[in-house]
């Protein structure tokens, strides 16, 4: 490798031309002496050949001319024997005039091999010459001599001498290379250093630090390259740096891109994007989807205006989509949103947005189009759950103070007035004892649609909750009032309702307060028309009362008026205590969790209990049951935390709280503050205020299992139309109605249900509870069917003995 290298260093280069010059030099220069030496010898040949011709005329043209045989044999002996010339004569033949041989001398020419006839074809290794000359006597032709002669002397010392030539040039050619070397070492001795360094340089190995002696060029050489490579050095790491971020930002792009398609390739909005040229740049597979294009319908280069020709087609007003293009194209600034619909039935929402580059030019729009159908639906729907009665359509509770509010805030500005009806079935619990919730769910959806063709259009229908109903109708005076009121008492009277052979006949209790003359405010318009209805039932009840000041000094609204000031004293004086029960594991026949129920003491009587149907309807619609859900949430938390042996407890929460977000941020606050973990608090929704206020519900629940802590639905069944709800509502466990348990051993009907209950449960993972278990047969039973727990008197009394 290294004399790889050396043979194309420069040094060699200098010394192989050296060399190769005085070569050429003394070949010449041999050549030339050879050249000189061969005509010096030709020369001498000539003279030599001229000799013997001569010498050989003159000793024999007598003795031929005699014919004197025996004299000129001993004269060609002589000339063998003596060798006068300086080539010798090996053999001589004599011939007369008519060419016949007369005498000869010597060897034979036919003994020898390779004989030449010419001076010039003589070789060291054949040297023999065959000559013929003429024989005069007296200047007459006598005869012929032909004479074999050797040039063997003469030719070697030709090879010789060129022999010594060559050796003579070759040794110069070794001294000379040797000095050249040597000198060339000298002369280049920094070459190798800076052919290293350029070397290194080459490498990208820029730190170099040449020491070079002398002051010629060379050396001046070296001190720039040091230079240079510093400069290169600093150059190639800023180039480095600005590559490496180069190469990140290029790693990132691409990253990014690589991202960027797959989001829009799985995306389910269609993407168009439309340069300045209104030409598409890009669309993907979601847009063809989305608009059921072919293919070969759309690509790119295409005037976006030819496409939205195509879809217009698709659209109920194929004129929309030209109007839409032109009031882009008017504001192309602006972004724009559009809905539009389809042949088909279906909502595709448009939105545009202008593109603007680095400098904020304009270089294009973006265009989406998304299928909002299910979304609309599934929209319309949640907002009729959050709005509607899940039983019988009417609006609920919430949306009836929204718009109770709404309604009080026009008749202020615009001085229009209004009648709030509020009323209930009488009775109506009788029919759900006697006949089954299913009955009473029937009795309500007949009442509600009755009601709803009874009045007019700008009314505002609700049910509040139960069997009771609200009503907002515009009025002139009380009468109008009062006329509505007793169109609706009729029409729920001769409601026709047959149930198991029986013809039943429910009648309807209404209390009226007018606004703005019975109360300029939701809550006092809310109580003086509760007032009258709990008037008109203390009259005899299918009649109507108008509400009157006169009204609150009747027994029966005084002890309805009465309840809120004891739940406040109650709450006040710690008058509520907390019973525990039991619910334990079917399969593990021990507790899984206890139930707390609410008890308020007696304050005439302390040592009686009065039992929650009995203020909890009261504090519900007074909105009392928050500062109770509240209280009785902090004795929950405050039970975990000091007993840690107690695996959980459950609390009842009312639907009137699910909306009231002070409960969850309580919640949430006191196990912080108290270090309980959050699964061992169970909170429990009764089905029909979930359902009724799906949307509060919902958003309860999810904050609730934020925490960490479970949801049960309590009461699960008692409204069988609301399975269709159950996939909006995410609980952890349903806890089936009481109805469907009791007598569930001799009712066939109740353990289908039952049974199709724990199917659902089961077939959406959530775990099941069954209250009102009286008997074992009951428990067993329910064991077989696959409850998860169960919880009732034959199971645990309430007590208020804290669980051991």
């Amino acid at each position: 490798m290294k004399f790889f290298s050396f043979r194309h260093s420069l040094r060699f280069r200098l010394i192989a031309a050296t060399i190769l010059v005085e070569a050429v030099m003394l070949a010449i220069l041999i050549f030339n002496s050879l050249r000189l030496v061969d005509a010096q010898l030709q020369r001498q040949w000539e003279a030599d050949r001229n000799n013997i011709e001569l010498l050989i005329s003159n000793s024999v043209n007598v003795d031929l001319f005699e014919r004197d045989y025996a004299a000129m044999e001993s004269t060609l002996q002589g000339l063998l024997d003596n060798q006068l010339s300086v080539q010798p004569i090996l053999y001589i033949e004599i011939f007369d005039q008519r060419n016949r041989l007369f005498l000869s001398a010597g060897k034979d020419p036919a003994s020898f091999e390779h004989v030449h006839t010419r001076l010039e074809q003589a070789s060291v290794d054949r040297p023999l010459i065959l000559l013929k000359s003429k024989i005069h006597l007296a200047g007459i032709e006598i005869g012929t001599a032909q004479f074999l002669i050797s040039l063997h002397d003469s030719l070697q010392f030709r090879q010789t001498l060129l022999k010594q030539g060559v050796s003579v040039a070759g040794l110069e050619i070794l001294i000379s290379l040797t000095l050249l070397f040597v000198i060339g070492l000298w002369l280049t001795r920094n070459l190798d250093t800076l052919s290293k360094a350029t070397r290194s340089i080459s490498k990208g190995q820029y730190k170099i630090n040449l020491k070079l002696s002398g002051q010629d060029e060379i050396s001046q050489l070296g001190q720039s390259l040091t230079s240079m490579s510093a400069v290169i050095q600093e150059h190639t790491y800023e180039m480095q740096q600005a590559n490496q971020k180069k190469q990140q930002s290029l790693e990132k792009s691409q990253s990014e891109h690589a991202r960027l398609q797959a989001l829009l390739k799985s995306m389910q909005v269609g993407i168009v994007f439309e340069n300045r040229q209104q030409t598409i740049d890009y669309f993907n597979q979601a847009f063809l989807i989305i608009w059921k294009l072919d293919e070969q319908a759309v690509n790119r280069d295409m005037l976006l205006a030819d496409v939205m020709q195509q879809l217009s087609l698709q659209l109920q007003g194929p004129e929309q989509m030209a109007e839409l293009v032109e009031e882009v194209k008017t504001a192309d600034q602006d972004e724009h949103n559009f809905d539009l619909q389809t042949t088909g039935g279906r909502t595709i929402q448009l939105s545009v947005y202008p593109v603007q580059d680095d400098q904020q030019q304009f270089i294009g729009r973006l265009w989406i189009f998304e299928d909002i159908t299910r979304e609309k639906q599934t929209s319309e729907k949640l907002l009729f759950l959050a709005e509607r009665d899940y039983l019988t359509g009417l609006y609920n509770r919430r949306r009836f103070q929204d718009e109770l509010e709404r309604r009080i805030s026009s008749g202020t500005r615009q001085k229009t007035r209004f009648a709030l009806l509020i009323f209930d079935l009488d009775e109506f619990k009788l029919i759900n004892d006697n006949y089954g919730h299913q009955t009473g769910d029937a009795v309500l959806i007949r009442a509600a649609s009755e009601l709803s063709n009874q009045i007019r259009p700008d009314a505002f229908l609700s049910r509040l909750g139960g069997d009771e109903f609200a009503l907002i109708s515009p009025v002139d005076s009380a009468q109008d009032a009062e006329t509505l009121a007793q169109r609706i008492i009729e029409s729920v009277a001769t409601l026709p309702l047959h149930f198991a052979g029986d013809q039943l006949r429910i009648t309807t209790s209404i209390g009226i307060a007018l606004f703005p003359q019975q109360g300029n405010n939701g809550e006092e318009l809310i109580a003086n028309a509760d007032i009258a209805m709990y008037a008109a039932k203390q009259r005899g009840k299918n009649t109507y009362r108008t509400f009157a000041p006169d009204m609150l000094d009747t027994s029966k609204v005084n002890s309805h008026l009465t309840w809120n000031e004891r739940i406040i004293d109650a709450l006040e004086q710690d008058r509520f205590v907390l019973h525990f029960q039991e619910v334990q594991n079917i399969a593990q026949q021990r507790p899984a969790h206890y139930e707390l129920l609410i008890r308020m003491i007696d304050k005439e009587q302390p040592e009686k209990l009065i039992m929650p149907g009995q203020f909890i309807p009261v504090a519900e619609r007074s909105g009392k049951i928050m500062l109770i859900d509240q209280w009785v949430v902090r004795q929950a938390i405050l039970l975990l935390a000091e007993h840690s042996h107690i695996p959980a407890l459950a609390v009842n929460i009312s639907g009137r709280s699910l909306d009231e977000p002070a409960l969850a941020q309580l919640i949430q606050q006191l196990l912080q503050d108290s270090e309980v973990k959050p699964s061992r608090l169970i909170i429990e929704l009764t089905e029909t205020a979930a359902v009724s206020d799906l949307a509060d519900a919902q958003r309860f629940i999810e904050q609730m299992h934020q925490l960490g802590c479970r949801v049960y639905l309590d009461d699960f069944g008692a409204g069988f139309s609301t399975f269709a709800y159950l996939k909006h509502i995410d609980a952890d466990c349903l806890k089936f109605d009481g109805q469907f348990i009791v007598n569930l051993g001799s009712d066939h009907a109740n353990q289908i249900f039952v049974k199709s209950m724990v199917t659902i449960a089961q077939g959406l993972g959530k775990k099941t509870v069954a209250e009102f278990v009286e008997d074992a047969e009951t428990l067993s039973l329910l064991e077989e069917f696959g409850v998860d727990m169960a919880q009732g008197y034959f199971i645990h009394k309430p007590t208020a003995d804290i669980p051991r």
